[in-house]
C-alpha cells in the first residue's frame, strides 16, 4: 500500500508540482485515491492553513521537498521540512526526498536536506528517469531504510535497454549517410 505523500513547495512552483502530482497519481495507479498525494491546492475553502498543513504532514509517510530558488526563501517550506525531520526522528520509516528543480542547493532550503540523496529534475530530459526512480522508492519504501536488503534502484528492464540501444544504433547509421 502506498503511504500518503506530502509535497512541500513554494507557491511559485505550483504548476510544476501539479504536473508531478498528476504523474504520481497515474504512475502509482492512485486514480481512485488521489488524496494519497497531498498538494495544498487540494484544500477546502475555509480550512485554517497552519492547522491543516501540520495535520496532513503528520499523517504522511513520504515528504517530497521541492528544492528551488523559490523554496530557498520560503519560511513555510523551511518549517515543513523542520516538522518532517522531527517526525522522522520519532518514526524512521518516514521518507524525506528532496526534488531538485534548479541549481539551488538543498541546504539553502533547510540544512538537514543536505543529508539526503535527491531526485534531479533540473532538466526536462531528466524528468522521466527521475520520476521512475521516485515512483520506485514510493512503491518500495524499504529501499530507504535498508530493510529490503538493497539500497539500489534497479535499472530499466533489459528489454527496454536493448530497444534503446538498437534505436541509437539505427539512428547512427542513418545520420551517417
Amino acid at each position: 500500500m502506498i503511504r500518503q505523500t506530502f509535497i512541500s513547495h513554494n507557491q511559485a512552483d505550483t504548476p510544476w508540482c501539479e504536473q508531478l502530482r498528476a504523474d504520481l497519481i497515474k504512475r502509482l495507479r492512485l486514480e481512485r485515491h488521489p488524496d494519497l498525494t497531498y498538494l495544498d491546492t487540494n484544500m477546502a475553502p475555509g480550512l485554517k492553513w497552519e492547522d491543516h498543513v501540520w495535520a496532513v504532514l503528520k499523517r504522511s509517510g513520504n515528504v517530497l521537498v521541492v528544492v528551488s530558488s523559490h523554496a530557498a526563501v520560503s519560511s513555510w517550506v523551511h518549517d515543513e521540512v523542520e516538522c518532517a525531520v522531527k517526525l522522522q526522528v520519532a518514526d524512521p520509516s518516514i521518507a524525506i526526498i528532496p526534488l531538485i528543480l534548479d541549481m539551488t542547493s538543498p541546504a539553502r532550503v533547510h540544512p538537514e536536506l543536505a543529508k539526503y540523496q535527491y531526485a534531479d529534475f533540473t532538466h526536462p530530459i531528466k524528468y522521466d528517469e527521475s520520476l521512475r526512480r521516485l515512483v520506485y522508492v514510493l512503491k518500495h519504501p524499504e529501499v530507504l531504510t535498508g530493510g529490503g536488503g538493497t539500497t539500489v534502484i534497479p535499472d530499466e528492464p533489459p528489454v527496454v535497454r536493448i530497444l534503446k540501444a538498437v534505436g541509437r544504433y539505427f539512428r547512427g547509421i542513418f545520420t551517417g549517410l
